[in-house]
């Protein structure tokens, strides 16, 4: 049960993991007394032993920079150097990498973003300073544009962004944030480093780089504690991080996934609370939701994300659902998404060594896999449908565009794909030999925005028949569904089909009529049907092979 008091006739909430007073998050102002404040004399002794340590010896890491980002420090120095000559009376500026690429410098991870972080300037006047020096020695900041404030896109404070040296910049300030219940969108002023550290999501996410003492800042104290045991925690109690901004409970969910570090405990228990789902689902836009899942599903594990999700009852939130939907999903089981997205990983394992696919869908592009993930994903709810104005659309359609806010290629994609894994089980259960049905599955399937990714609805079946007999799939089973594929990939590439997708009529409509001096009427899509039948029994015959074949079939 949570514990409040009063001061000064204001509410204020008691940490449960830390017994840390702070102003509830009820609307009620938390304006020059924020909760790191009152965190960091807890642990002040923690901080101070902690706080600092040399770029150059944070074992087992190494923090090398590479040439471009020591000509960007020696230009941030210089620039801070200059700004004091122009403009003496203002207090000194103290210039900061911050961030993710802190967190990815250590682990070798490229990072093509990078975080410019002030304590005593706006992030806009400082790109103005970096331009205007640049300019006197006759170079110039790239794509300079100014990020206006923007309350209403949770941006309080002017920033920047350029490109110099090869790297994209955001310039940006320290600042510490304020919630009100009602949204995710804080209020943001200027603040310390501490404040700035202890507002973030994860204390990996809190590690600063000072370019003028080349040390790595770690103010919460556990940042690289937690790089060095991969351990994935907030910097302050879960409950109210994740109360603040729900959205931080995917976030961790990504990192952790991403870099195969295990989560805390207390970050479940926390994710786990009533009063924090609905928070998820009434705060978080589904844009953003849309954003982390795709970033999930596109990361080193999406399995581990998705089971933690699932494990943190959280699915039916992240999977939206219409209020026309033709069924009820209040007791369905969402663990049968996991269990899809699990056996789509499975298949991607085994896909080179089996040879699952036609040889032309090697390697497999990030688009093939990001679709196939998606799709995998919403396969128990292929069958499921919803109205809007009268006309009857997919589900998955409706979870694709309106609950993740994905582009409606992506959309498409999704459901073009689904569309035919009944057909493919069918082909493969019946005849593995049919040229014309294997042509046109391809060329049905093949179509915008899938394309040249078409065998992405192969392992997609597969998929489909491993779930549909999850509770008797023993070796020899799983065996036996690999064996019909691989003969259909082997088919396909022996009959040359695997680019039917984008064959053209090798005879025109007009000229077919011609040749047959018919006029259009009813049997022209016959004709043209029976044309690309043709082409699929002969992938290399010519255009006069087939006229010859058009006179001696209809004449």
């Amino acid at each position: 049960m949570d514990r409040f008091y009063l001061e000064k006739k204001k509410k204020f909430k008691v940490c449960p993991c830390t017994n840390i007073k702070r102003k509830a998050i009820f609307g009620v102002e938390r304006n020059n007394t924020p909760l790191i404040k009152k965190f960091k004399k807890a642990s002040n002794k923690m901080i101070k032993d902690s706080t600092l340590a040399n770029a150059a010896d944070i074992q087992p890491f190494v923090f090398v920079l590479t040439e471009n980002e020591k000509q960007l420090v020696e230009l941030f120095k210089n620039i801070c150097n200059y700004i004091r000559e122009i403009q003496p009376d203002h207090p000194p500026i103290t210039v900061r990498f911050v961030g993710g690429w802190v967190r990815d410098k250590l682990l070798n991870i490229e990072c093509s973003d990078l975080d410019v972080a002030l304590d005593t300037m706006l992030g806009h006047e400082f790109a103005l300073y970096v331009n205007k020096y640049l300019s006197e020695q006759n170079l110039s900041l790239e794509h300079v544009q100014k990020i206006e404030s923007n309350p209403e896109k949770s941006r309080h404070l002017e920033t920047a962004k350029g490109f110099i040296y090869g790297q994209w910049i955001d310039f940006i300030n320290l600042r510490t944030e304020t919630y009100c219940e009602e949204s995710r969108v804080p209020n943001m002023e200027f603040g310390t480093p501490e404040e700035d550290a202890f507002r973030r999501d994860i204390t990996i996410n809190a590690l600063f780089y000072n370019i003028h003492t080349n040390t790595i800042e770690d103010f919460t104290g556990k940042g690289i504690e937690d790089m060095r045991n991969k351990f994935i925690r907030t910097p302050l109690c879960p409950k109210i991080t994740f109360t603040e901004d729900p959205l931080r409970i995917l976030r961790t969910v990504r990192f952790a996934s991403r870099l195969g570090f295990k989560l805390a405990e207390d970050i479940g228990e926390a994710a786990r609370i009533q009063e924090i789902k609905v928070a998820l689902q009434n705060k978080v836009s589904r844009s953003r939701i849309g954003v982390e899942i795709d970033k999930m599903l596109t990361g080193n594990n999406p399995v581990l994300a998705i089971q933690y999700i699932n494990s943190f009852n959280l699915l039916d939130v992240i999977i939206d659902k219409p209020e026309t939907l033709d069924t009820n999903l209040d007791l369905f089981d969402y663990s049968e998404a996991v269990a899809s997205l699990e056996c789509a990983e499975w298949v991607l394992s085994k896909a080179k060594t089996y040879q699952l696919i036609p040889k032309s869908s090697y390697p497999m592009s990030e688009k093939f896999l990001r679709i196939f993930r998606f799709s995998a994903l919403l396969l128990p709810f292929r069958h499921y449908n919803y109205t809007e104005k009268r006309k009857t659309y997919n589900y998955c359609k409706y979870i694709m565009k309106v609950g993740f806010q994905l582009p409606n290629n992506d959309t498409n994609a999704v459901i073009i794909l689904q569309k035919y894994i009944d057909d493919i089980i069918q082909l493969t259960n019946t005849d593995l030999n049919n040229k014309i049905t294997i042509g046109n599955l391809i060329t049905n399937i093949g179509i915008l925005p899938v394309y040249e990714d078409w065998s992405a609805a192969l392992l997609l079946a597969i998929t489909t028949e491993l779930v549909t007999n999850l509770e008797i799939n023993t070796d020899e089973l799983k065996e036996k569904i690999l064996e019909k594929y691989v003969q259909l990939a082997r088919n396909i590439d022996e009959f040359e089909l695997d680019n039917a997708w984008s064959w053209k009529s090798i005879i025109d409509g007009k000229h077919a009529l011609s040749i047959l001096n018919m006029k259009p009427g009813p049997k022209t899509r016959e004709i043209m049907t029976s044309i690309k039948n043709w082409q699929f029994l002969h992938p290399k015959g010519t255009q006069e092979e087939c006229e010859i074949w058009l006179k001696q079939t209809y004449l």
